[in-house]
């Protein structure tokens, strides 16, 4: 009849289609040259598909070298699409992979993509700063960086860069073409770094075995934030790693015979090295929101700082301890808390004098050499009794 064929017509395609990307799927390798010839002939997405096919068919349950391969090639079209979403659900997939068999293979696929994302801001953020030195022989490195934070700082939020608000005063402000053809460039890369960083933090935040990349990827975000002052993202940051401590925190809080959840499956339990790298993160955070002057998120981070202290066993180093109470100095004084301001103060002469002890005696330097300048010490000493 007229309607059984229609509905062939209709299935026929479906299942042609079926048959393939089974094909591709048999063989890994023939998945990644036939991405390759798509890639080749500038159809990119439909590349990424037969990909991300590979990743999410139940025979690459197995990790493979060519596995890695196809997520190299997977993570550069993500890349140069901006396909942040694609490259989130295609890390899901590969750590599904290879966080058992093999999570050295997990580690190089981030870092490679982590490294690319930032080689693309980086670039789009100094071709703006040529633009802007082309208007002066004498335009530095320094100008140009600070015209692309101008230029991007204008955009308070790049998790939703149009808000009513921003285009009422867009059509208000003397804003001209130049400023807004660099914004347009340079902004939907950062984002897209953006998200970068958080897509690896939220997969890595409950592996052990990739806890030293989680703490790395942390320190560049923070870095991110500093150099193109995103205050908004820097809050979003800070209350991310909070809630992945939390969730540590209740986890290890959880009898010893109580089943693991399945969010918790990578994780071993607290290490030494492990609170180490905590600490070093948050004084890293409690670094960046003194500069930036967010001195509400620099007090939450403090409580941070005590809430981990109290999970090691062991006291921090005294050079770590030192960078703390400077700066600590900085936001009791903002906060006129001045008998905090002195305790840390007196804290933190001692701690570095402490530190410069052990580093002289440890190090092979010549008798008689200062580590410490005089006007340094005389400084300190100053700040101790005025406080």
């Amino acid at each position: 009849s007229c309607g059984e064929e229609k509905q062939e017509r209709q299935t026929r395609p479906a299942a042609s289609r079926g048959t393939m990307v089974n094909q591709y799927f048999h063989k890994p390798e023939n998945a990644l040259k036939r991405a390759h010839e798509l890639a080749a002939i500038g159809n990119k997405k439909a590349a990424l598909q037969v990909l991300h096919d590979v990743l999410t068919a139940k025979k690459s349950r197995t990790w493979q070298k060519v596995l890695e391969q196809i997520m190299m090639a997977y993570v550069d079209m993500c890349v140069e699409l901006q396909a942040h979403r694609h490259v989130k659900d295609g890390l899901h997939q590969y750590r599904n992979i290879a966080q058992q068999q093999n999570p050295n293979s997990l580690e190089v696929v981030i870092k490679y993509l982590v490294d690319a994302a930032e080689a693309k801001a980086n670039a789009a953020a100094g071709l703006t700063g040529m633009k802007a030195g082309k208007t002066s022989a004498k335009a530095s490195s320094s100008s140009s960086s600070s015209k692309v934070v101008a230029d991007v700082v204008v955009v308070r939020d790049l998790e939703n860069e149009q808000t009513p608000e921003s285009i009422m005063l867009s059509t208000m402000t003397d804003e001209g073409d130049a400023e807004r053809s660099d914004r347009e460039v340079v902004v939907p890369w950062l984002k897209f770094l953006w998200e970068t960083y958080r897509s690896v933090l939220d997969i890595l935040k409950t592996n052990s075995k990739l806890e030293k990349v989680y703490h790395e990827t942390s320190v560049k975000a923070f870095e991110f934030c500093r150099r193109f002052e995103r205050k908004t993202e820097l809050r979003r940051l800070c209350d991310t790693l909070r809630q992945h401590l939390a969730n540590l925190q209740r986890a290890a809080a959880q009898p010893a015979g109580a089943a693991q959840s399945n969010r918790y499956r990578g994780w071993e339990g607290w290490t030494q090295e492990g609170v180490e790298l905590h600490l070093t993160t948050r004084f890293a955070q409690l670094e960046v929101a003194s500069k930036l002057e967010l001195w509400t998120e620099g007090f939450r981070t403090v409580e941070d700082i005590y809430a981990v202290m109290k999970i090691s066993k062991k006291p921090p180093k005294a050079k770590l301890m030192a960078k703390y109470y400077d700066r600590l100095t900085k936001i009791f004084w903002v906060s006129k808390n001045y008998l905090f301001h002195a305790y840390t103060w007196w804290r933190y002469v001692r701690l570095a004098r402490e530190a410069e002890l052990k580093k002289s005696a440890s190090s092979s330097t010549a008798p008689g050499t200062q580590l410490v300048s005089p006007e340094d010490k005389a400084h300190r000493a100053s700040c101790v009794v005025l406080a």
